[in-house]
């Protein structure tokens, strides 16, 4: 990362930032959001991977693809929350690509949201339309049973015995 794109113009405030941002040890989530990273949890990923924050990505995952839905399609959809686990599983990748531990907590916690919403919603959209397409396919069919498949064969034919083969 060469300095142009480097987050931080002031680095005293870098450096400010690297020293503070382990401060939650007692977090009941510690343990959890450690194994998760397979290191040592800090403030950011406490908070990240906190039970509130995954709440408040799956409500505004929900929002978001009602407002496109709303937008795009004339007609807003509700989507179900979704899996914890497959959260946590994009939380994880958003969290190990961007994360810098170089903004201010909550600074640093909003710009892992807003990657993590970056790259959800759409597949999420995405998603449902899909969906909704398979059920306006599935409900234009006429739902009749197949028919039997048909022999394609013209005649049989009959096969000769060996000696008719070699002149026996």
């Amino acid at each position: 990362m060469n300095k142009i794109n480097f987050p931080v113009d002031d680095f005293t405030k870098l450096y400010d930032n690297i020293y503070n941002y382990n401060t939650i040890k007692d977090d009941p989530n510690f343990e959890f959001v450690s194994r998760l990273l397979d290191t040592e949890a800090n403030d950011v990923s406490l908070t990240f991977f906190s039970e509130d924050n995954i709440s408040f990505l799956n409500t505004s995952i929900i929002n978001e693809v009602l407002e496109i839905s709303k937008n795009e399609l004339g007609k807003a959809y509700r989507i179900q929350p979704q899996q914890r686990e497959k959260m946590l599983t994009v939380m994880r990748y958003i969290y190990f690509a961007f994360v810098t531990n170089t903004y201010e907590l909550n600074v640093e916690v909003q710009r892992l949201n807003d990657k993590f919403l970056q790259e959800v919603v759409p597949t999420a959209y995405n998603a449902l339309v899909a969906y909704l397409k398979y059920l306006e396919t599935y409900n234009r069919t006429n739902n009749e049973p197949m028919t039997n498949p048909i022999s394609t064969q013209s005649d049989k034919v009959e096969l000769r015995s060996p000696s008719s083969l070699f002149n026996f």
